[in-house]
């Protein structure tokens, strides 16, 4: 008797689980991108075949020559970067369509499920081997503080976590952390842009991207110099502009100068007002 209820909680939770994985046809599809996902692919395996034995001094490889393909090689490791910036642009797309055109707000259920479904499988069964194997120190009860950062996604907040276990992991991380935030993020941004008219949804919601990614560059060094945080904002500057049938160039001035001294009769004005 309790193995049947106990069969049918995990039919219904399973049945639960497929609905909200359901795919949908991808309307959002940008083949294009596909190309830059795997150019940010290669140059990141370079960088890490040409770089990293070097610093570890696996073999001493001679230093390249020609200064422009050495630059290029060492500038590899923003394809991280590049990933970053994809994931924004691809999940926040249904989001700004939303915010723009009053589409039907994206399941934040749905959203959740596949990004655990995506990530916490393969993750938590690398990391339990890595522990099992090769870190069996974390097993002590002096290293759990440190090992429930890992499990909980936030081994990029303390110097002992971070890059530990397996280096890589410091990307899911910040992955993960994004994946949490941004639903939350966009329902802000909701209830800023319904607010207003229409016609001014575009550069409202320019702005309420455009504001918090400028005040959050930061001013000492971190992982990643400014000039990259200037490029995610402006690739996501350019996932709006796509959304809305301009240049991502002109939704960043449309954002910066808000075209609202524009007279009407000028075909800018048209363009971003009347499309």
């Amino acid at each position: 008797m309790a193995r049947t209820g106990v069969t049918r909680i995990a039919m219904v939770i399973g049945r639960w689980i497929r609905a909200g994985l359901e795919d949908s046809p991808k309307k959002n599809t940008i083949l294009l991108l596909d190309g830059v996902r795997a150019f940010a692919c290669l140059i990141v395996i370079w960088f890490h075949i040409y770089r990293i034995p070097r610093d570890l001094s696996i073999w001493n490889s001679p230093p390249l020559a020609h200064p422009l393909l050495n630059s290029f090689l060492y500038f590899g490791k923003y394809g991280v970067t590049l990933f970053f910036v994809l994931s924004g642009f691809l999940l926040f797309m249904p989001f700004a369509e939303a915010l723009l055109f009053e589409k039907k707000w994206p399941s934040v259920r749905q959203f959740y499920l596949r990004r655990i479904f995506r990530i916490m499988p393969a993750y938590y069964l690398s990391l339990i081997l890595i522990v099992l194997l090769f870190q069996r120190q974390y097993l002590q009860s002096q290293h759990w503080q440190e090992l429930g950062l890992f499990f909980t996604f936030l081994m990029d907040s303390s110097q002992a976590t971070f890059k530990q276990l397996n280096a890589p992991f410091w990307t899911l991380a910040v992955e993960w952390q994004f994946y949490m935030l941004l639903p939350l993020l966009a329902l802000g941004m909701r209830l800023i842009v319904r607010r207003v008219k229409q016609r001014y949804r575009l550069s409202t919601t320019v702005d309420a991207i455009l504001v918090p990614t400028i005040s959050s560059i930061p001013q000492k060094q971190c992982w990643y110099p400014v000039p990259s945080s200037m490029a995610s904002c402006s690739l996501l500057m350019a996932s709006v502009g796509s959304i809305s049938r301009i240049s991502g160039w002109e939704c960043f001035c449309h954002s910066v100068l808000f075209t609202r001294s524009i007279p009407r009769s000028h075909p800018k004005y048209v363009l971003l007002y009347k499309s």
